[in-house]
């Protein structure tokens, strides 16, 4: 074991939040103004969207470098993996944005074990488990690019590697073997085990039936796992961009993944600059984004997206949160962002 950093970063207190006199603010803290539970319609800007940058605070007070995923904890927390700034960040139920592990390496994917510990993974491989105690244990290393993590019923993990193709399974007592995927052999193959391929695996999340969903995001398509390494496509015929049945519906780079709860999965389909959903009988349709790379908060036919990656949804509150980050490319595009998926749940498009 090791200790990781705490970081509390000088916000100013801004918006009107409690600070101890040198800007540092509490996750505890509310923001005032900002009223989480009133989303406005189509897409906005929760947090960050000023230059890239480290601080802590309000809406646009707060500033990241690259926020590569989101994570909503059951607490209603939001995790924030800000890989450049190599910080895992908070976002608590007031809106206030805090820091609560650096340095890490380039972190990316993000998980919440039952008893409450945060697990991340990043680009050096390892995965770590990180206690609010301020203790990081090393739970699996040698992963490879680490893009997706989640958190199975039986305590293991599955972890996604970017550029080895492949999906591991990290046992509770730190075991890793092979899930699906042949170690640096790309490739689109629905088999068992050794021989299924992938083409850079990213987000991964479970099922409702148990199986597990993934974002294939060099085959653009999302594929289904199931637990003993059985691999299929559920949809996608590749790159493209077109809405409709599992066989005929187009992504280009699918990356981020949410579960919603009517069971529909909601894919951020990042080089199209959209937010897709696959709908319970397996339909793709387009949900929000003007198709062009942008920052633009507005209604979510012409809302825009920088280079959306991960993805999470607040089933609770019907609100579906984008880590929204820059890509290496410059402009404001530094943010989380939000959308409700209520009236998708009514039937009404949004």
């Amino acid at each position: 074991m090791m200790m990781f950093v705490v970081v509390v970063v000088a916000s100013g207190g801004a918006c009107g939040s409690s600070s101890d006199g040198h800007g540092a603010m509490s996750a505890g803290d509310a923001c005032a103004g900002l009223d989480l539970s009133l989303v406005p319609a189509g897409v906005s800007t929760l947090a960050g969207g000023g230059a890239m940058g480290f601080a802590d605070g309000c809406g646009a007070g707060a500033a990241f470098d690259n926020p590569v995923n989101v994570l909503v904890t059951p607490g209603g927390t939001m995790l924030i993996a800000d890989r450049n700034n190599g910080a895992v960040r908070t976002l608590s139920p007031g809106g206030v944005v805090t820091t609560f592990a650096a340095p890490l390496v380039y972190p990316f994917a993000l998980a919440v074990t039952p008893d409450g510990d945060v697990v991340v993974g990043g680009d050096d491989g390892t995965m770590r488990r990180l206690s609010g105690s301020g203790m990081s244990t090393v739970l699996a290393t040698g992963l490879g690019l680490v893009r997706g993590l989640v958190a199975l019923p039986d305590g293991s993990f599955v972890v996604s590697a970017l550029t080895t193709h492949v999906l591991w399974r990290v046992a509770p007592d730190g075991q890793e073997s092979i899930l699906a995927g042949s170690p640096g052999q790309a490739g689109l193959v629905d088999g068992v085990g050794a021989a299924a391929r992938f083409n850079q695996p990213v987000d991964i999340v479970v099922m409702p039936d148990g199986a597990l969903a993934v974002a294939d995001l060099g085959n653009d398509r999302i594929r289904r796992v199931t637990v003993d390494g059985t691999v299929t496509t559920l949809a996608g015929v590749g790159g493209g961009y077109r809405d409709g049945a599992p066989a005929v519906a187009a992504f280009d780079g699918p990356s981020g993944l949410a579960l919603d709860a009517d069971g529909s999965l909601f894919v951020s389909d990042r080089f199209n600059h959209r937010i897709r959903r696959i709908d319970p009988a397996g339909q793709v349709t387009t949900v929000a984004g003007s198709g062009v790379a942008g920052a633009d908060d507005a209604t979510a036919p012409l809302a825009s997206f920088a280079s959306m990656e991960g993805i999470d949804i607040d089933t609770a509150a019907h609100v579906l949160y984008v880590a929204d980050g820059d890509a290496g490319q410059p402009g404001p595009f530094h943010r989380v962002r939000r959308l409700s998926t209520q009236p998708l749940l009514l039937g009404v498009p949004n």
